[in-house]
């Protein structure tokens, strides 16, 4: 086991060779060099670095893939929720959009009114 500060290496290193201050930059590319630089110079830092942030890019890539998956989910609730009403009208029911209609000026006048109460009184 080392005594190095592996984090702290890469730190300085992304530091001098990413540093706005020298001007635009294009973090991606930046990236790049920076990789290629220390395979070239120092390939055991750069895989001892690695090493030690193992199980942190595993969590970037579940969260990633979890906010990913929220999201999507997120957008495409509505349009399901529609859509099913739409083919529900489509396949005979009269009813089914006005009810999806119903729901949601329902859902929209909740919000407004949470957003409302005590405006009034606020501005005394």
């Amino acid at each position: 086991m080392t005594d190095r500060d592996y984090a702290a290496e890469m730190r300085y290193i992304i530091d001098r060779d990413a540093d706005p201050a020298d001007g635009p930059y294009v973090p991606r590319v930046a990236a790049s060099k920076i990789v290629a630089k220390l395979r070239e110079t120092d390939p055991e830092f750069l895989a001892a670095w690695l090493d030690a942030q193992a199980e942190q890019f595993v969590w970037q890539v579940i969260n990633d893939r979890d906010r990913s998956r929220r999201s999507h989910e997120r957008a495409t609730a509505g349009r399901s929720t529609f859509a099913k009403a739409a083919q529900a009208f489509e396949g005979g029911d009269p009813a089914a959009l006005t009810e999806w209609l119903d729901k949601s000026r329902a859902q929209l006048s909740a919000q407004v009114r949470q957003q409302t109460t005590g405006m009034g009184t606020s501005h005394e």
